[in-house]
């Protein structure tokens, strides 16, 4: 759809150390890296020179492994934010398909 554009998908573990992007994009694997979220979201961050961008669902029945880390959406702003990040769009929205849980979209600022 948009030939303009060079897309790359893979594990942040195999990049190169010097290899970024314009955008570097996460979809709800926190729950597979919550033994080290803080590196995962700096891996991120050191891959892009703009903007990363984290989409993550979070179930709405409790308890869930990670809930004391992540508990809902706005527990993933303010744990971005505590990591010292420039967040400059945040949304959530509510998967109707899922029980009605909770789906954040949220876009990091790598200049700001």
């Amino acid at each position: 759809m948009f030939p303009e554009i060079e897309f790359h998908s893979g594990k942040v573990a195999n990049w190169g150390a010097r290899e970024t992007f314009d955008v570097v994009i996460s979809k709800d694997v926190f729950w597979y890296v919550l033994d080290d979220l803080v590196g995962f979201i700096a891996a991120l961050a050191n891959h892009s020179h703009r903007w990363v961008y984290i989409g993550q669902s979070f179930p709405e029945s409790r308890p869930f492994l990670g809930e004391d880390i992540l508990p809902d959406a706005a527990g993933l702003l303010h744990f971005v934010e505590r990591q010292g990040y420039r967040v400059s769009y945040f949304l959530v929205e509510r998967d109707t398909e899922y029980e009605n849980r909770e789906y954040a979209h949220l876009i990091i600022d790598i200049n700001a």
